[in-house]
């Protein structure tokens, strides 16, 4: 690599005089500026340092650049990268500044040139939120429905439908038959009642003998029912 100082260029290796790279006169100085780069960008967008000089393509020595940050009288390094462009994502106010990029030989680090950049942030534009696809759940496929054959489906609804009518109906019987066996029970013990209130009023007016005897089923109320007539006969 040819270095230059004080109007003189001599190789940094073999120390013998050399010609240095088209351009590379006009940046050289103690600081060796090469200018100064105006960047404006709005807010939350990419903030783009390039630091590259025409010149550069001409240096065969691998290099690498400093970019540094001014705050009041000093300079911060922020990153040091190997391509002569470094992008800063999502600008805010707070980038807002002097930056200066040193392009440098990574062997040696003497230094080949520096660029400077005032940046400005601005006031983005209200955009709508953009929601990124590749955040999205992926779309899972969705199984075919098979057809649904309704008939069978009414089919099948109705034959329901006719089993538990036909268990209302059994058990309708049930209650019913229970129910009207009751009330013949019912009407049996009260005839009976009535046929032996008739037999004590025979055998308290002491007319058995000239009236019909009771057959075998007892206080049957026929039998006492005639008896009584011809009682009232008599």
């Amino acid at each position: 690599m040819c270095q230059c100082i004080k109007g003189k260029c001599f190789d940094v290796r073999t120390k013998e005089p050399c010609t240095p790279c088209k351009g590379y006169s006009e940046c050289l100085q103690e600081i060796l500026p090469c200018g100064t780069r105006e960047i404006q960008v709005e807010e939350e967008a990419d903030l783009n340092f390039d630091c590259s000089v025409k010149f550069h393509y001409g240096i065969r020595d691998e290099m690498e650049y400093v970019l540094e940050k001014k705050n009041g009288s000093t300079m911060v390094p922020i990153q040091t990268f190997s391509q002569p462009t470094y992008v800063k994502y999502l600008a805010d106010f707070s980038d807002v500044g002097i930056y200066s990029c040193t392009a440098r030989s990574r062997t040696t680090r003497f230094p080949i040139s520096t660029v400077d950049f005032n940046v400005k942030v601005i006031k983005g534009a209200t955009r709508p939120l953009e929601i990124s696809q590749g955040t999205l759940p992926p779309i899972q496929d969705i199984p075919d429905i098979p057809d649904v054959d309704w008939t069978l489906v009414i089919a099948v609804a109705i034959l329901i439908v006719s089993i538990f009518l036909v268990i209302g109906v059994i058990v309708g019987l049930i209650f019913y038959i229970r129910w009207d066996s009751k009330t013949y029970l019912d009407y049996d013990v009260e005839q009976q009642k009535i046929a032996e209130k008739d037999m004590l009023r025979l055998t308290s007016l002491n007319i058995m003998k000239t009236v019909k005897t009771p057959t075998e089923d007892g206080f049957s109320p026929a039998v006492v029912r005639e008896n009584l007539e011809i009682i009232t006969e008599k």
